[in-house]
């Protein structure tokens, strides 16, 4: 997103900070995708920034302070066109979904063990499907939530957010240890993300019921964080606004998307997707054009699919898949390959 900053006398891109006119301090943690403006009760007279140990001291004609002395409560985050996954990243006065997004073009979606229903309002820490027409940027104002103690139940959850930018590597957990699958968000399609941004929310899945824990603090023990383990499956497909349950699972075209981690060690995910019944080939290849394995050779239907490549017998180097898939009837044939690297 972008801000109008009609004033703007300070930026360090070091540290994601800009000033302006009329108190206007806004901070970015993930390379200006979204922002927190700091700076709405500071000073309505900011004269003078300096930076002093990653954060900032603010001069007015009557006031002098640091940045670590306020508290972050206000959040921007972009939407897309269509299907999105958001959350409440901070306390407000009031948590309809009619106030929070004025114009959305859909129902509330959460989700819990009976699948799919719709919300009125918000909670912190649960996350939910909202869809758009075009992309648009929102704002969340209020006191944000750290830690945020988040229960979980065996199985897929959809989680929500706090205040600031989290790594996913340092969430924990109670009980300690918890074990989970990658974080996905979505922007189109399923996307890993080994980050938490304020407004969105992401599917995990975890292997017993607890909370997770999200917390600005560097200081969690790592006996206490959770366990990430890569996983081939994808989360639940998104909610149909029309009829109130899940899409179709069934892709509208044959593709082969860039396998995540990469570069990996040893393990990584390859997805695809077919548009009918077909039979599949999956190898991967050298640089020499020579087989190394052959992940799927087989009939499948239609449907959003994956397979997860363990190279921990072969050298580190750059090597090749190939997907192959002919529809049962022949209607349609797809082949596409892609590189991918592993170092060890």
């Amino acid at each position: 997103m972008t801000r109008n900053l009609y004033d703007c006398f300070f930026t360090d891109p070091l540290t994601g900070w800009a000033c302006g006119d009329t108190g206007t301090v806004l901070k970015t943690e993930d390379g200006c995708e979204t922002w927190i403006d700091i700076g709405r009760d500071i000073t309505p007279d900011l004269r003078a920034v300096t930076l002093s140990g990653g954060n900032l001291v603010i001069g007015g004609d009557s006031t002098l302070l640091s940045t670590s002395q306020v508290h972050q409560n206000k959040v921007f985050f972009d939407l897309s066109n269509g299907w999105n996954m958001v959350s409440l990243p901070v306390s407000v006065a009031d948590s309809s979904v009619a106030t929070l997004f004025p114009t959305k073009i859909s129902n509330a979606f959460l989700y819990d063990t009976s699948g799919y229903n719709v919300a009125g309002s918000m909670s912190i820490g649960r996350g939910y499907w909202l869809k758009f027409s075009g992309d648009q940027v929102v704002t969340d104002s209020g006191p944000s939530n750290s830690p945020l103690m988040i229960p979980v139940r065996q199985g897929w959850n959809l989680i929500g957010s706090q205040g600031v930018v989290l790594q996913t590597s340092n969430i924990s957990s109670s009980p300690p240890g918890i074990v989970t699958s990658q974080f996905f968000g979505y922007q189109g399609s399923y996307q890993t993300s080994t980050t938490i941004q304020p407004g969105r929310a992401y599917w995990v899945k975890v292997n017993q019921a607890g909370q997770l824990i999200l917390s600005a603090s560097a200081a969690t023990p790592s006996a206490a964080k959770i366990k990430i383990v890569v996983t081939s499956e994808l989360p639940p497909s998104p909610p149909d606004a029309d009829v109130g349950h899940l899409r179709s699972s069934i892709p509208l075209e044959f593709s082969l998307e860039q396998n995540y981690p990469n570069p990996f060690n040893p393990l990584t995910v390859i997805r695809y997707q077919l548009s009918a019944d077909s039979r599949v080939s999956l190898k991967i290849y050298d640089i020499l054009g020579r087989l190394v394995t052959t992940l799927v050779d087989q009939f499948q239907a239609a449907g959003f699919r994956s397979a997860t490549w363990d190279a921990s017998t072969v050298a580190s180097g750059m090597y090749f898949y190939k997907l192959e898939a002919e529809a049962n009837d022949h209607s349609q044939r797809f082949e596409r390959s892609r590189k991918l690297l592993l170092l060890k």
